[in-house]
């Protein structure tokens, strides 16, 4: 009876310090979470690259923001990053990107410890002094320790028109000597985020 009564009493323990966890602000784990694009060259040729320096938060209203530093851009091939740093992203003027987007209240207060929701989302992107907001759709889940696991269910597509990039992917044709470089490119990411003590 004594061991069923303290189960009892570990499982609410548990379940309450999740809600808490919730409750408080959430720090983005770098090394842990990933952010990948892949690029479309002579209509036929993909190629997929990602970002490795990534920062970020949730804070206690659900606010999500990551920090997307553009000097890391990692293609595999050093020449290609640097051309990419100056020619599309101009890094120097421009050096980052932000995601953001807002776990509402009722959805935050869904996330307890094993929980995995399914839920579209806006999501904002800032690149290139310029903004734009699409749906996105995004699995949530809560591991066993109290983080926060953002996945992307289905690829985000950003067209380069949108931020004024077309100019840099032009550049970066000509000095490749291809034949097209697409515009829209599809995006994937997994973001961590552990509770902050």
């Amino acid at each position: 009876m004594f061991k069923k009564y303290f189960r009892g009493l570990t499982t609410i323990a548990l379940l309450f310090s999740a809600s808490l966890a919730m409750a408080g602000q959430y720090q983005l784990v770098g090394e842990q979470s990933s952010l990948y694009f892949t690029s479309i060259k002579n209509s036929d040729i993909a190629e997929t690259h990602h970002f490795t320096d990534v920062a970020g938060s949730i804070d206690k209203d659900g606010k999500a923001n990551v920090v997307v530093q553009l000097a890391s851009v990692e293609t595999h091939i050093a020449i290609r990053n640097e051309r990419m740093q100056s020619m599309l992203f101009n890094v120097l003027e421009m050096p980052k990107a932000v995601v953001s987007a807002h776990l509402s209240t009722s959805l935050m207060k869904q996330l307890t410890s094993g929980a995995v929701i399914d839920q579209t989302l806006p999501v904002t992107i800032e690149l290139h002094g310029k903004q734009a907001t699409q749906e996105s759709d995004l699995r949530i889940a809560v591991l066993t320790d109290g983080s926060v696991q953002v996945t992307t269910r289905n690829p985000l597509f950003i067209d380069a028109t949108d931020f004024s990039l077309t100019e840099g992917i032009e550049k970066l044709r000509e000095i490749a000597g291809l034949k097209s470089i697409t515009a829209i490119v599809p995006v994937t990411a997994t973001f961590l985020f552990k509770p902050t003590k």
